[in-house]
């Protein structure tokens, strides 16, 4: 079991509040993540918990559930299955996408869950590691947008592909 604990303080906190006008502010704030892995045979998981005041205050799970192998003498690792994220507490602001800040930071209200669902399949063969990912599977689900504020840069539901080569390893 991993256990960290930090804080943070940000003496020149820039923002604008509801009439855009542009604002300081001292911020600070105590995070605390509690972070275990268990696999058992080909059965993996990993949780993860996290839990910050402050002015970004959240309740957060991440759990990852999935199948992880090895085949071709070990020459191949794969894995597939998918990761659930609930945000059980934030604070819903408003973002401006021009300036790229948040706004109105002193009048956020409380958000809802919101459950993020992410479906994975990983494969890596020697040095090369391929995976194949459905984002945020909810919001096409749900039909409802970004979980967190309104005109936040956030895809609502992705899927890629990514591949990365790792020449030194």
């Amino acid at each position: 079991m991993n256990l960290r604990i930090g804080y943070t303080r940000v003496e020149d906190f820039f923002y604008f509040d509801a009439n855009w006008n542009p604002n300081n502010m001292v911020m600070s704030g105590l995070n605390v993540q509690l972070e275990k892995e268990l696999s058992y045979g080909v059965l993996y998981s990993n949780h993860r918990w996290i839990y910050q005041t402050g002015i970004f205050e959240k309740m957060w799970y991440k759990g990852t559930f999935a199948l992880r192998n090895k085949a071709f003498d070990s020459h191949l690792t794969y894995m597939i299955g998918g990761s659930l994220n609930i945000i059980a507490s934030h604070r819903l602001m408003n973002y401006n996408p021009l300036f790229m800040q948040f706004t109105d930071v002193n009048n956020a209200t409380k958000a809802n869950i919101f459950p993020l669902v992410d479906l994975f399949a990983t494969a890596k063969i020697n040095t090369v590691l391929v995976s194949l990912c459905y984002e945020n599977t909810m919001t096409s689900i749900l039909e409802n947008n970004t979980y967190s504020a309104q005109f936040f840069p956030f895809t609502p539901s992705a899927f890629y592909l990514k591949m990365q080569w790792r020449f030194l390893e």
